[in-house]
């Protein structure tokens, strides 16, 4: 389940709080205004099976026109797994969902270089619209989403 934060009471807190590690990275985001999710992995080739079983039919793809790449740079497939794992949990399912179920049917990009920090948008129902933040580069990637707009995207 997603961490929960409590007061010195133990009472908890309206406060939505996301935490990932890998690459030997850790974050953690937390919001009072909205529901968040973060996700950051190392990029590395992965197996086409991967791919076939964790993604829709054109999620790859919308993934590599946002950045300008090959659906099969491994960039591209590690953007898109970490944009699903933060996308699973503002969701609250978490890996517990099936992998296909949630899928960004809208995608943009503000642009930027690899490596530097990159915003933009998406949509993906049932969530709804988030704003997101992306770094990638050739060792790691690193997606945040947050939506303040969607009911069930607020902070609990």
């Amino acid at each position: 389940g997603a961490p929960r934060v409590h007061d010195d009471g133990g009472a908890p807190l309206a406060l939505a709080l996301s935490i990932s590690h890998g690459a030997d990275w850790a974050v953690a985001v937390a919001s009072d205004e909205a529901r968040v999710g973060v996700d950051i992995e190392r990029v590395e080739p992965r197996a086409p099976s991967f791919a076939r079983e964790a993604f829709a039919d054109g999620e790859l793809d919308r993934w590599a026109d946002a950045l300008g790449s090959a659906v099969d740079d491994p960039r591209v497939v590690t953007v898109a797994w970490c944009a699903k794992e933060a996308l699973l949990k503002i969701d609250g399912s978490g890996l517990r969902a099936p992998l296909p179920a949630i899928v960004p049917d809208a995608l943009e990009l503000d642009g930027g270089a690899p490596g530097e920090l990159v915003r933009g948008r998406l949509r993906a129902p049932p969530i709804g619209e988030c704003r997101l933040a992306l770094a990638v580069d050739e060792a790691r990637a690193m997606v945040i989403l947050w939506s303040a707009t969607c009911g069930r995207c607020t902070a609990r």
